[in-house]
């Protein structure tokens, strides 16, 4: 039966990516929505919904839409695979490298187990040392704390026998905003992509520093996140033995000297990143290096296991969404929306304009992912923003942080993780995000935007 509903579904699915681009293709042509511009609407928003309906591996339809924009002469292949060649696809491959090998070394758990041991005994500890250990995987690992954090979370909820509670909802959540949330003030390679999606109009490059300075009032908006989710999730019990977290440092026994090396590694790559201002060199190269370096005589931590574990087809899928970017400028797609929007925002203020394009990002969550997301509406909301006198910044963190917004887990993997251990119901899940998303949309408007102000972003 089962089978029998998948495959009916999966046959849905598949009408909508064919009969969508088909009805696109059905609109006439102007001026201003040409031939090519129509057309390359169809073939993208066709590879989009592939990649929203996971109806094929996500490697499959990142491999199709370049070879499709090349064999419909919509751009010359050195356009098409111009994202290829730069550096974000290399800083992603750096990052899963460096972060495989301190997660197999024990690093990042042992980092995790120390701050929840000191951080108390109540759910409210619990969660701050959760969002504490989140904060520290972030410095060592920048942006690859979402899958330690799970394991760490489903570890404590088991250990302490919640089961499917709203207090085991609200450890698997904080997990999850500790790990995400630091990444809209720490650089990361996830932030790097929205950039460059708009690069073929503006300098995708920003320092460490510069970022973080952009984002300061989202330090607030983690312990801020956290305690809305514990008094949602309102425990039962008020303290909680963790004698097992003492045992597993117990068993992990001394820091080995593969972790040591971790750590040295770890501080010379957030030196390198905060140092950017000083030797000039793209943030993207210190991932790089600081997983190759493992390998090397003097380190000899990395495995080849941890070659093997990178998430290739992740890597691809990002370069295929900043191919959507670097044909859509060559075609003058961004122009083409902007000249639409344009009217409608003259003249409104900058609360008006940034929330607008928090919103639209809120509601296209619903049917794309994050990332299809950056690569439909990145290029024509910064083209729109920098004819409005906007700094391009100021639109890639507001798409950023839109883009984070859901209210159901498939909308987002990377929440969907969480969910997949079985141990957060999908009505706290919902209230859990429902306020989230309420909150997020005052926060940007009365505090963040407000500080860009006073600080000359915006």
């Amino acid at each position: 039966m089962r089978d029998k509903m998948r495959t009916h579904e999966t046959k849905i699915k598949w009408f909508f990516i064919i009969f969508v681009p088909l009805v696109i293709q059905l609109i006439p042509t102007n001026d201003t929505f040409t031939v090519p511009i129509r057309l390359f609407s169809g073939v993208t928003l066709g590879v989009i919904l592939m990649f929203a309906f996971e109806v094929l591996p996500s490697l499959i339809p990142a491999l199709l839409l370049p070879v499709f924009y090349i064999l419909a002469r919509l751009a010359p292949p050195n356009i098409v695979f111009s994202p290829w060649l730069g550096t974000i696809p290399w800083m992603f491959l750096g990052g899963f490298l460096f972060a495989n090998i301190l997660i197999r070394i024990g690093l990042l758990k042992r980092v995790a187990y120390w701050i929840l041991q000191r951080t108390g005994e109540s759910y409210y500890g619990l969660l701050v040392g959760i969002m504490l250990s989140g904060l520290a995987i972030n410095l060592l690992a920048p942006g690859k704390a979402i899958l330690p954090l799970a394991g760490l979370t489903y570890g404590i909820c088991m250990a302490l026998n919640l089961g499917r509670t709203k207090e085991a909802a609200g450890i698997m959540m904080a997990g999850f905003f500790s790990s995400y949330i630091p990444l809209q003030f720490i650089y990361n390679p996830s932030f790097a992509v929205i950039p460059n999606m708009a690069a073929s109009i503006t300098d995708p490059s920003i320092s460490f520093i510069d970022y973080f300075i952009h984002n300061i009032p989202f330090i607030l908006w983690i312990p801020i996140v956290v305690f809305m989710t514990g008094k949602l999730c309102k425990p039962e019990k008020k303290s909680y033995k963790l004698d097992f977290i003492s045992e597993e440092l117990k068993n992990m026994g001394k820091m080995t000297l593969d972790e040591k090396k971790g750590v040295v590694m770890s501080l010379a790559l957030l030196v390198y990143l905060l140092t950017q201002g000083l030797h000039k060199l793209d943030l993207s190269w210190g991932f790089l290096l600081a997983g190759c370096i493992m390998y090397l005589p003097g380190f000899n931590v990395g495995l080849k296991e941890d070659i093997q574990k990178i998430d290739f087809s992740m890597i691809f899928f990002t370069s295929a969404c900043l191919t959507i970017g670097a044909v859509a400028n060559e075609l003058g797609f961004g122009g083409m929306i902007a000249q639409t929007v344009l009217p409608f925002l003259t003249g409104k203020n900058i609360f008006v304009m940034l929330g607008a394009i928090w919103v639209i990002c809120v509601i296209a969550n619903f049917p794309l992912t994050p990332m299809a997301i950056y690569a439909t509406f990145t290029l024509a909301f910064t083209e729109i923003g920098m004819q409005l006198g906007i700094n391009p910044f100021a639109i890639f963190y507001t798409i950023q942080a839109g883009s984070a917004e859901i209210l159901f887990p498939y909308q987002w993997a990377l929440p969907l993780f969480y969910v997949s251990f079985g141990l957060i119901s999908t009505k706290d899940f919902m209230r859990i995000w429902g306020v989230k998303m309420a909150m997020s949309i005052v926060f940007l408007m009365l505090i963040v935007v407000p500080y860009w102000k006073l600080i000359g972003l915006v």
